[in-house]
């Protein structure tokens, strides 16, 4: 993440991946399901603090 005066971002990515060759268990019907599926998927999220003087914590409030 990153951070900016009162303000901070971060950034996250996922890549997953299944093939049904891996799958033990269970019959596919090779006329219906695909081989493999791949799946990617990012997320930014964006906080700002709130700064209160004397307070042990920081409140923030986020968006993302």
């Amino acid at each position: 993440g990153y951070k900016m005066d009162d303000i901070r971002v971060d950034v996250e990515g996922v890549y997953s991946q299944l093939s049904k060759n891996n799958v033990t268990g269970a019959a596919f019907n090779p006329d219906t399901v695909a081989d493999s599926l791949t799946a990617i998927s990012g997320l930014v999220n964006v906080y700002y603090d709130i700064a209160i003087e004397d307070m042990p914590i920081t409140p923030y409030i986020g968006v993302g």
